[in-house]
């Protein structure tokens, strides 16, 4: 019931794609996905940003090169709530979100601004809530972060767990991991159910490694929208 329950309901609830960094290569940063059980390579993200960060895209390439999919991005709204568009070339989908501003609001890729917003509190230990506007959902879910204590860290390291605030769907979903750089406060890894499904429309769960062609260190002088 769990997984039929994960892939037919809350499949895109978990589409953390999660990069804004300045664009002085093609691309910043590059994810390696693997499936978690088996530790197989599934496919590759590609992110790049303009040179003010308000636009990014993401390519998706699978272990033979051939791109799947992409996702545009536009944060000109927000930091935390940007416009997208997905497309899903196998199956010919577009999946978007409009712009749009409401307060507290984070939408998508912007959860990864949303982090560094929130960065003192997560790392002192608070639990924090949040609403998520995920693509193709009306109407945005509860959801929190909180560090993950149950996984060892390096001094180095924020580790982070997201979840729905709910403990009946809570307990049929399981939560994200993430682990953030202390030093400059980037993704280096996400542990959880993928934006990406399998050759067969399967749901994904995957262990993504994230390398950085360029590292930015974030300052916290942004300016954000909330």
């Amino acid at each position: 019931m769990r997984r039929s329950f994960l892939s037919k309901v809350l499949y895109p609830v978990f589409t953390l794609f999660f990069v804004s960094l300045a664009a002085k290569a093609e691309y910043q940063v590059i994810g390696k996905a693997y499936d978690r059980a088996s530790g197989q390579y599934l496919y590759s993200e590609y992110h790049s940003c303009s040179a003010g960060e308000l636009e990014c895209s993401v390519d998706y390439r699978d272990s033979s090169g051939q791109l799947i999919a992409s996702k545009e991005l536009n944060y000109s709204t927000g930091l935390t709530q940007p416009a997208l568009l997905m497309k899903d070339y196998r199956t010919g989908t577009n999946t978007s979100v409009g712009s749009q501003y409401r307060e507290g609001l984070v939408v998508d890729a912007g959860f990864d601004n949303f982090v560094r917003h929130q960065w003192d509190v997560l790392a002192a230990g608070d639990t924090v809530k949040f609403p998520f506007l995920v693509a193709g959902f009306e109407e945005p879910l509860n959801m929190r972060a909180y560090l993950n204590r149950s996984r060892s860290c390096g001094d180095e390291e924020l580790c982070l767990e997201i979840s729905l605030d709910s403990w009946l769907l809570g307990f049929l979903v399981e939560p994200i991991h993430l682990v953030y750089s202390r030093n400059n406060r980037t993704l280096l890894s996400y542990q959880g159910l993928s934006n990406i499904r399998g050759e067969n429309s399967e749901s994904l769960i995957v262990d993504i490694q994230y390398l950085y062609t360029e590292q930015t260190p974030w300052t916290g002088s942004e300016a954000y929208s909330f």
